[in-house]
């Protein structure tokens, strides 16, 4: 079977490089061995047009010259691209910032693949602005009539708006390496993801660190990931303004053995995002036996376990944020009970099984098609 899989981020995008792309080369790396798979992602700067990775052929479209012209031109090539390739199926990882909606121009079986749950939070973020994703976003749940998502609660939002939809549940799994990575604790806590200050809350969690190192100034906080010019400017200014220069330290997006080394060495994670799908970076953490301080709300809520595998607290309260963080650093035996308790609950999700599950949804689509 040819799939053609549409994503507008890719683990190389300096823009981006979040854990749904990592997720996306994973899953398709393994299903490359027995499927013919295509990748259709947006360019960024210095971009190759195309390549092969693990398998796996890759494309970027549009302009890279800059961000917004990047999603924009992604956009409104990806129907041109898709008629171009044909394919037996269309896998589509739904962003509202690029907002790919197959069923308006083609009659490929397409399945929307949603990670996360907007609601209003574009308009909250960019105001008036932030009306095109609203909107965007509406149209997709109602528009397509396949879908994955990645938690509970997105499968009931689909469902609440659009009664004919057909849903499956597959959640995120971290690599099977992390389940046997040593726990060797040094004086940081980490932050690992995209930097985008508002969705992640990082304007919240320095807020709460400069708490965190007036009780505690040999620990540090240390943010790594990739992020547009905007956010990663907007960060470290928050940095500045908070008088953090010495306690936080950034570091660019990590994979390998960087990524598993500050895995390792961190105390604990920290995620206090406003929203979320099925944030990889917490599974990450669960798998490699490590607890979280994040927030309650959807998506984080499935995956820690409040004062069991993590704490959770209400988001953009840094004040219950910098307690809970001190209460983990004050606690070792507390945050390592809680990582051995996050690593086994993690156990359940491993890479195979949901290769394995995507895979038969995948020829379950493509089949209803041919009917």
């Amino acid at each position: 079977m040819h799939i053609l899989h549409l994503s507008y981020d890719d683990i190389d995008n300096p823009w981006l490089g979040g854990g749904g792309a990592i997720h996306t080369h994973s899953l398709n790396r393994r299903l490359s061995q027995r499927h013919r798979i295509t990748v259709l992602t947006g360019s960024f700067p210095n971009a190759p047009r195309s390549l092969r990775r693990d398998g796996v052929r890759y494309i970027r479209i549009g302009v890279g010259s800059s961000y917004l012209l990047s999603r924009l031109s992604f956009v409104f090539l990806t129907p041109l691209w898709i008629r171009h390739i044909g394919a037996d199926l269309v896998v589509v990882d739904f962003s509202v910032y690029a907002p790919v909606i197959v069923p308006l121009y083609s009659c490929l079986p397409a399945i929307a693949v949603i990670h996360n749950i907007l609601g209003t939070h574009p308009l909250r973020k960019y105001g008036p602005i932030g009306l095109g994703p609203f909107i965007a976003e509406h149209m997709a749940l109602r528009l397509y009539k396949f879908f994955i998502t990645v938690s509970r609660f997105g499968a009931r939002t689909v469902r609440g708006k659009n009664r004919k939809a057909y849903i499956k549940v597959i959640p995120f799994a971290p690599s099977d390496e992390l389940f046997k990575l040593p726990n060797l604790e040094k004086d940081y806590v980490l932050f690992m993801g995209r930097i985008d200050v508002y969705q992640k809350g990082l304007d919240t969690l320095l807020r709460a660190f400069v708490e965190v190192r007036r009780r505690h100034p040999e620990v540090t906080l240390k943010i790594v990931g990739n992020g547009t010019r905007k956010d990663k400017d907007r960060l470290d200014r928050l940095i500045s303004e908070n008088g953090l220069e010495e306690g936080v330290r950034t570091e660019t997006f990590a994979t390998g053995e960087r990524k598993l080394s500050l895995l390792s060495g961190a105390l604990f994670l920290c995620m206090p995002s406003r929203y979320e799908g099925w944030p990889m970076m917490a599974m990450e953490a669960a798998a490699s036996g490590k607890a979280l301080v994040g927030t309650y709300i959807s998506g984080l809520s499935e995956i820690v376990q409040n004062h069991r595998t993590g704490i959770l607290v209400p988001p953009e309260d840094w004040k219950s944020l910098s307690e809970a963080i001190c209460a983990l650093i004050e606690d070792p035996g507390l945050r390592r009970r809680m990582g051995m308790a996050a690593r086994e609950w993690a156990d359940q999700f491993r890479e195979e099984e949901v290769v394995r599950q995507r895979e038969l949804f995948y020829q379950e689509v493509a089949e209803d098609a041919k009917i």
